[in-house]
């Protein structure tokens, strides 16, 4: 039997299902952009029968410093101790004002994209329609889905609430701001479908998190 190669120190190993643009370095490690500035990110390994193969891989912009890590729906992966409440945990916002539905279904599908290429687990979708989607105070559907993602962080589970752009929770930069300040407080972070985020630097950060998302609301709009 063929001895099975060591991976170098330094490496992580890539996981399944990962897309050979990632591997070669023409798409962002973590969210698959290739449109945005690239630079280097690290190494990561593939093995294929006893042999291990090495990948420089890159990282857009905006994950540039993040730690690199396998993809999280791969079965190696929750060999080497990736849990369920490792993988994000997904909770989809909109909101419409008409009753015309397309352009909500199409950044529903961009979600949707996102959510599987970035190996989430998708909860659920909630969209606020007619005033409630003009209302930067009366959001009930936000406000089921902030009760809903606080559950699942007393479960344990890593929550994400992901949205299409910034823009679907408020094109005001204040309100938008205490919304995503809800988010956080409540143990989440906030993820556009186009990779942008405002997640903390650590798992350990909620609190600090929260508080810096607060310290961008002007005070008289604070919550």
């Amino acid at each position: 039997m063929k001895e099975m190669q060591a991976a170098p120190p330094g490496t992580v190993f890539a996981g399944g299902d990962v897309s050979a643009a990632r591997l070669h370095g023409e798409a962002c490690w973590f969210c698959g952009a290739v449109t945005r500035g690239l630079a280097t990110a690290g190494s990561v390994y593939t093995r294929a029968a006893g042999e291990v193969r090495i990948w420089p891989v890159v990282a857009c912009k905006t994950d540039q410093g993040r730690a690199l890590g396998p993809m999280p729906n791969c079965a190696e992966y929750a060999h080497l101790g990736q849990s369920e409440a490792a993988i994000p945990l997904a909770f989809i916002y909109d909101r419409r004002f008409t009753p015309a539905e397309g352009p909500s279904a199409l950044r529903l599908e961009h979600c949707l994209e996102y959510a599987a290429e970035a190996g989430m687990e998708v909860a659920g979708r909630w969209c606020d329609t007619g005033d409630d989607a003009l209302s930067d105070d009366v959001r009930p559907q936000l406000d089921q889905l902030v009760g809903a993602m606080r559950t699942a962080a007393t479960a344990g589970r890593t929550v994400v609430c992901l949205i299409a752009s910034w823009h679907r929770l408020s094109r005001d930069a204040s309100r938008q701001a205490v919304m995503r300040y809800r988010i956080a407080a409540v143990g989440g972070y906030t993820v556009t479908a186009d990779g942008e985020d405002d997640r903390p630097p650590s798992p350990c950060a909620t609190k600090e998190h929260a508080d810096r998302v607060l310290a961008a609301v002007p005070t008289a709009g604070r919550p």
